[in-house]
């Protein structure tokens, strides 16, 4: 009861030819896997151009930001100095503005050490639940 060569069908897919082995299925799999490593890491390569390209910019602008708030804040000082000397000796308009700026910094500073605790504290409380 053996087969008739001529009576076996063949897959259409294979033309008769022998389907492939699993080394060659596993071989292929492993060579997609590469060239999808690859093209990952040319598109990471790509994106992290753009990113470092637009960071520059990024940083400069807010430099300069930084630089002219700095600046108006001096002229702000300066002004306030000068209107202060029309109704005071300067040596006491420098002395008000001095002080004045130390306590707005001092604020500032207390304001900013609240703020570290609670980052600090968030993070024991992580620690110890």
């Amino acid at each position: 009861m053996a087969a008739d060569p001529d009576e076996i069908e063949t897959d259409p897919e294979t033309d008769g030819e022998s389907p492939g082995s699993l080394f060659d299925d596993i071989g292929a799999l492993i060579e997609d896997g590469r060239t999808y490593a690859e093209a990952e890491l040319a598109f990471q390569k790509t994106r992290l151009g753009y990113i470092a390209g637009h960071a520059k910019w990024i940083a400069i602008f807010a430099g300069l930001a930084i630089l002219l708030v700095t600046l108006s804040v001096v002229v702000l000082v300066v002004g306030i100095l000068i209107s202060l000397m029309q109704v005071m000796p300067p040596i006491a308009a420098t002395l008000v503005t001095m002080f004045g700026m130390l306590l707005a910094a001092a604020l500032l500073g207390l304001i900013a050490k609240r703020g570290v605790r609670g980052i600090a504290g968030a993070f024991e409380s992580e620690s110890d639940g």
